[in-house]
Parts: structure tokens; sequence; C-alpha cells
């Protein structure tokens, strides 16, 4: 009858409407399940990331260490070239020449 079936169609309405917002509040546990493990797979590496950069630095600090203790102890000599700017064909006739050169001999040479 019409009455029977327009009762029908309410309940299947209710019924879709119900199964509707279940989907949807499924969904959205989804959802943050899903970002939940994401995160979870991000701190992860970067900590495994943050690991491997961290023994790289003690090992660079101790290298550090152990090279810096060896220098301090042994003494070095440091030379610095310095560049001349006057062209070669001009020097030989510069009567200067050689006293600039000679001025510089203070920063050529750096004895440690």
């Amino acid at each position: 009858t019409y009455i029977a079936a327009t009762r029908r169609m309410v309940l299947q309405q209710r019924e879709m409407a119900r199964r509707k917002r279940a989907a949807e509040a499924a969904s959205v546990i989804q959802q943050g399940w899903r970002s939940q493990q994401l995160l979870a797979r991000t701190k992860a590496q970067v900590q495994q990331v943050m690991e491997g950069r961290s023994k790289i630095l003690k090992e660079l600090m101790f290298k550090f260490g152990t090279d810096y203790r060896q220098r301090a102890v042994h003494r070095r000599v440091e030379v610095h070239v310095h560049s001349i700017s006057i062209p070669e064909r001009r020097r030989p006739g510069m009567d200067s020449f050689m006293l600039r050169q000679n001025a510089q001999a203070g920063r050529i040479f750096r004895v440690m």
C-alpha cells in the first residue's frame, strides 16, 4: 500500500543518513590515523638523520681535538705568496720595486 511504501521510504532515508554520518566519522578517524602514522614515520626518519649527524659531529670533534693537540705541540710555517700588481715589463726600470717587494716580507712568512 501507499502508506506502507512511504513508511519504508522514510525508514530507508533515515538509515541512509545514519550510514552517511557513520562513513564520514570513519573517514575522519582514518584520516587521523594516517596522519598519526605519517607523523611517527617522519619523527623516526628525523631521529635517524639526527643520530647520523651527531655521530659525524662527534667524529669530527674527536678528530679536531686530537689534531689540535698535535698541531699545538709541533711548530709549523705558513707561507703566504702575495701578488705583485706591477707589470713585469715595468719592474726593471723601477728603482723602488725591490723596496716595495721587501716591505711585504713580514707578511710573507709567519712562524708558529
